[in-house]
């Protein structure tokens, strides 16, 4: 499998001083991000997004996003990130979840930068308008608007690198930097993810293909910085009797 990700992405090695190039000077937005990013791109109609979670389920993102926005998407990968579920979240009151009985499955996802360009992400982007960042800040509390450079999903096809198909974007990131979040510590790493929110997750990066879907779980760690998700499920899924 490691091979197969290698060969997929060896020829965007050359794209490395562009990436590193674009994401200069680029600035990072911290949670309550709304009103402050809404000033800064004031010239803009858009903010691109590039968003690797609940936002790939349909349902899910249409809570939060129009329906135009949402069919307009782009699968693609960023780079210098590795996808975990370190995001503390009760959701023992939530109105979409059941109330885990295992009181450590709190997990929610996340990216935790790494600066390395051989970690790679996937997703999709997606033009947000402006006027809609508000909502967007409300879903994604405790969360940062952080800078990324987005490149097109191959669907399992060789890549040809090309410069031109890499975009900004602003993707998002929670951290436990003090005096920046609504509560002292938004991520953990003796936590495991929330069964609904995963199986939620799952069923959206599957739409795009069983090499999406591949690629999502080889790219997805526990909150313990470590554990593949896919060996937890199989855990999980024998403990339940599934």
């Amino acid at each position: 499998m490691k091979k197969y990700l290698d060969n997929q992405f060896k020829s965007l090695q050359s794209l490395h001083p562009k990436v590193g190039e674009l994401l200069k000077n680029q600035q990072t937005f911290h949670h309550p991000f709304g009103k402050s990013a809404k000033d800064h791109f004031a010239h803009q109609k858009y903010i691109t997004l590039f968003t690797y979670g609940s936002l790939l389920n349909r349902d899910s993102a249409l809570r939060t996003i129009g329906h135009s926005t949402y069919e307009s998407r782009i699968p693609a990968i960023t780079f210098g990130y590795k996808r975990i579920f370190n995001r503390d979240v009760d959701v023992s009151n939530s109105d979409r979840y059941t109330t885990p009985i295992n009181k450590k499955e709190r997990g929610m996802l996340n990216l935790t930068s790494t600066g390395k360009f051989d970690d790679v992400v996937n997703g999709f982007t997606f033009q947000l308008p402006l006027e809609e960042i508000g909502a967007m800040c409300e879903r994604e509390r405790g969360y940062d608007l952080v800078p990324c450079i987005a490149y097109p999903w191959c669907n399992g096809a060789a890549i040809d690198a090309d410069e031109t198909q890499l975009s900004n974007c602003y993707t998002f990131l929670a951290s436990n930097h003090e005096g920046t979040r609504e509560s002292a510590q938004v991520i953990r790493d003796d936590i495991t993810p929330i069964k609904e929110y995963f199986d939620l997750v799952k069923s959206g990066a599957s739409q795009y293909g069983k090499d999406f879907l591949w690629l999502w779980y080889e790219t997805t760690i526990l909150a313990d910085g470590k554990t593949p998700v896919a060996q937890w499920e199989k855990s999980y899924n024998q403990v339940s009797g599934k």
